[in-house]
């Protein structure tokens, strides 16, 4: 937990130096795999709660520590089917986050999120044309300062960051460090009342510090 952690701190920051010069494209690769890692981190949290990891709990924590290199001539289809998929990742994420039991429909919303995401990671039609403007029939390749993406991004910003701050508590949780947890959870209230969070409705209003629902 505390390693994705690192790398979701890292992703953000690098996020927030892409939107200042206006390169979305790549803050939506890199807000891919802040999803992933927070749903990982989740995954995690689960198995220390309970005290008695899933199979593929377990399957998960031993590829990530593994950090091998396959050789060539050792490398298979079967061999890359053998990762976990993120389905498993996604249901452990929906029963800690339906506050109201519906797991189904937050492995939906967070598929949903993902395969949003997954247009800038694959390069999607869609999403390469966010980058096209008509007037001057060109492609902006330096960045979309001054398009409307700029604010739609500077608003996925601060949704992204409370999902951090959500993650980064349940870490503090785990390491039972209660001044740490305490101090994210005020820091995550603070943010949410400022400015820089969108004025949607969007609100993280429990104890623990959890979202209402997967980002």
């Amino acid at each position: 937990m505390y390693l994705r952690a690192v790398r979701v701190v890292s992703a953000m920051n690098a996020m927030m130096r892409l939107l200042v010069v206006g390169h979305t494209q790549e803050m939506g690769v890199l807000a891919r795999t802040v999803t992933d890692f927070l749903n990982e981190m989740l995954f995690a949290r689960e198995a220390m709660a309970t005290d008695h990891p899933t199979a593929q709990q377990q399957r998960l924590l031993e590829q990530f520590f593994a950090d091998e290199v396959i050789p060539f001539d050792e490398f298979t289809a079967e061999r890359k089917a053998s990762y976990l998929g993120r389905r498993e990742v996604r249901a452990s994420a929906a029963r800690q986050l339906a506050n109201d039991g519906d797991t189904h429909a937050v492995q939906k919303l967070t598929q949903y999120i993902e395969m949003g995401f997954d247009g800038y990671v694959h390069g999607h039609y869609s999403q390469i044309m966010e980058l096209y403007e008509g007037a001057s029939e060109r492609f902006h390749v330096r960045g979309v300062l001054g398009s409307p993406h700029i604010e739609i991004w500077d608003q996925e910003m601060g949704i992204l960051t409370v999902a951090a701050f959500n993650g980064l508590t349940e870490l503090a949780e785990a390491l039972k460090d209660d001044q740490l947890r305490v101090d994210l959870i005020s820091k995550r209230r603070a943010f949410e009342a400022s400015p820089a969070y969108p004025d949607d409705g969007i609100t993280s209003t429990d104890a623990t510090g959890l979202p209402p629902t997967p980002v």
